[in-house]
């Protein structure tokens, strides 16, 4: 009886410390960058006025699946948000044209799950003022930004390697951008038309440049380009 005692004493503290592990797994699971449903939505003056699963229901055809999906020859399904948007980390992919012309969307918290953003997902977004690119996105696609007029700031990851055709095509209050050194090509028209744009440093890594990169860079001074360059 001793023995089977010890036994059944063992097995009792063998469930207890899985059930430890478990229980500490599941901790801080989300952060600033990782927002999880409890904190994911949209806010106004840094109170928040719908929740995530409340998107959800007012826009059913925006989600599909772990995607956020926009429509080309339409408004997003958006259209109208303002405020700042926390997007769930159950988001994998923001598609074309998720969030295009949603002009009172001012900020986006873009979590760390979001490994792709599709082409003009943000266009249009005339108060968007800045944006964090997560570590996961490996291209900036084309048109990404087009008309973001107020955009003053975007952080770029060191893993994106393409920056697509008119990516920032009329960013008029972009003053600078750090290109990471991993990127190997960048579109035409990129920057065109950002007029506040004063200096850009090209990385060593850049081997192709379409034209018109800077076309309407009117307040543009310095550009280094590397010698990596082989074709403008």
């Amino acid at each position: 009886m001793k023995r089977f005692g010890k036994i059944v004493l063992g097995f009792a503290f063998a469930i207890m410390a899985c059930l430890s592990v478990v229980l500490v797994g599941c901790e801080n699971k989300s952060d600033s960058t990782n927002p999880s449903s409890s904190s994911a939505g949209l806010y106004q003056n840094g109170e928040r006025v719908k929740s995530w699963d409340d998107l959800k229901k007012e826009f059913p055809d925006a989600f599909s699946e772990r995607s956020i999906v926009g429509r080309e020859s339409s408004p997003s399904y958006f259209e109208g948000i303002s405020g700042e948007l926390v997007i769930d980390n159950s988001v994998f992919i923001i598609g074309d044209y998720a969030f295009k012309g949603c002009t009172s969307l001012e900020s986006i918290v873009i979590p760390d799950s979001v490994t792709w953003i599709g082409d003009y997902a943000f266009k249009d977004c005339a108060s968007l003022e800045s944006v964090v690119i997560p570590d996961g996105v490996r291209y900036i696609e084309s048109g990404l930004f087009e008309g973001c007029a107020s955009l003053e700031s975007v952080v770029i990851p060191d893993g994106v390697t393409r920056i697509g055709f008119e990516a920032f095509k009329g960013c008029a209050s972009l003053e600078s951008i750090v290109i990471p050194d991993g990127v190997t090509w960048i579109g035409y028209y990129a920057f065109k038309e950002c007029a506040s744009l004063e200096s850009v440093v090209i990385p060593d890594s850049v081997t192709y440049i379409e034209s018109g990169l800077f076309k309407g860079c009117t307040s543009l001074a310095s550009v280094v380009i590397p010698d990596s360059v082989t074709s403008i």
